[in-house]
């Protein structure tokens, strides 16, 4: 496999995939922020309709669309929301 994609071998790609991963569960159970880099104004949060056929690249940090959709990159869950993750996660398992 390392021969056909030999940009597979990196180190860090495993590492980014989980992450991925990880922003895409907590995209389901958690709400999506998208800030602006004017900290005066608020974070607003994502629609599902918003949210709907992207995904997570870069280790979570950006939100890709296949159909034209310019990506985001300023997002942000509020850390009570992650706790509900875990907690969640963990009642799962």
């Amino acid at each position: 496999m390392h021969s056909v994609y030999p940009q597979q071998r990196s180190l860090g790609n495993g590492k980014e995939q989980v992450l991925d991963s990880i922003a895409t569960t907590i995209s389901v159970i958690a709400s999506i922020y998208e800030y602006d880099t004017d900290s005066h104004r608020p974070a607003r949060r994502l629609s599902h309709h918003e949210l709907d056929g992207g995904m997570f690249k870069r280790g979570g940090k950006e939100l890709r669309f296949i159909d034209g959709r310019p990506p985001r990159s300023s997002l942000a869950v509020t850390a009570k929301d992650v706790a509900e993750t875990i907690k969640a996660l963990k009642a799962a398992a």
